[in-house]
């Protein structure tokens, strides 16, 4: 393949995001850019030395600026700080300010390259930065999307996995809403392997797993992973190189991103959040109004009317 993917911010996540997007062989180059001078060569050199190795795939990757991204295929923006350890609930809005300068100025000079390349955003507070850059950016819209709930999902299944000790790819469910506190599971979807939760619960002579329970260990799991080895990045990163795959070989997958919402659940691009979206070669093909209970959808009302809050700060920023 000759397709070409860069990597903006190449901090605790996006160097990982480095590594898994090697691993996935699908990228003939590969363009490392960070604001810290030779940050991108030092990962660059670093990797290159690798590709003696048999369990490595031997592809072009250096050091660059945004300029290099002309022709590429997938960006993926990770740029930006990092929430803190030492808090029981670290909050991601508390990088609303700094973030929304560092995606303004990032996409800035994105769209003097290139208007072609699928855009791929990590940068927290996530919901809010992706609607900074949807909106403020004369930038194909289907182009540019979040990494969403899709980690939240990630650990959504693998804590249903675990309490009816079955493997975590055989669920499928989905945490809705913001990527952070006000993230919710689409419990009324929940199936284990196409049999809905409360049947195989059943089936099994298991109590069912608690909904709000769930809930809460989803958004406080992250947390725990925060505080205990001082940053996450492997999670989000094989998340990240997963939808650059799903673009790069229009896999047309179904993954809870980002976007701006601009006709479902009853918003008009006033707001950004995830759910279910087909994605491809050109972006988000489509995004899936799934009906909700009416627990859900409160919930996912909730999660809008906070994202809002944090998007009117964020456009206050000079």
């Amino acid at each position: 393949m000759n397709s070409k993917i860069g990597i903006v911010g190449l901090g605790h996540v996006g160097s990982q995001v480095l590594t898994e997007v090697i691993q996935l062989g699908i990228f003939r180059e590969i363009v490392g850019i960070d604001i810290i001078e030779h940050l991108s060569d030092g990962e660059a050199l670093d990797h290159q030395h690798t590709r003696s190795l048999y369990s490595t795939n031997n592809v072009n990757i250096k050091g660059g600026s945004i300029t290099d991204l002309n022709d590429a295929d997938v960006i993926i923006i990770a740029a930006g700080e990092s929430i803190q350890q030492g808090s029981e609930a670290p909050d991601r809005t508390l990088l609303t300010e700094a973030s929304t300068r560092v995606i303004r100025d990032v996409m800035g000079q994105i769209t003097k390259v290139t208007k072609d390349a699928i855009v791929i955003i990590i940068t927290n507070p996530l919901d809010t930065i992706l609607y900074i850059a949807q909106t403020e950016f004369d930038y194909p819209k289907e182009k540019i999307f979040g990494t969403g709930t899709t980690l939240d999902s990630a650990r959504l299944r693998s804590v249903i996995g675990d309490y009816y000790n079955v493997d975590a790819k055989s669920v499928q469910a989905n945490m809705l809403g913001e990527h952070g506190m006000t993230a919710f599971p689409a419990f009324s979807k929940i199936t284990i392997d196409g049999i809905p939760i409360s049947e195989y619960t059943q089936i099994v002579g298991k109590e069912l797993i608690n909904e709000d329970e769930i809930k809460d260990y989803v958004v406080q799991v992250a947390n725990d992973v925060l505080n205990y080895k001082g940053y996450t990045n492997a999670g989000i990163a094989k998340v990240a190189a997963t939808l650059a795959k799903a673009v790069i070989l229009d896999e047309r997958s179904v993954f809870p991103v980002c976007t701006v919402i601009d006709k479902e659940y009853g918003y008009s691009g006033d707001v950004a959040f995830s759910i279910p979206s087909i994605i491809g070669k050109d972006g988000v093909v489509q995004k899936l109004e799934v009906v909700l209970n009416e627990k859900e959808l409160k919930l996912l009302h909730d999660s809008a009317s906070y994202i809002k809050e944090i998007i009117a700060k964020a456009q206050k920023v000079k």
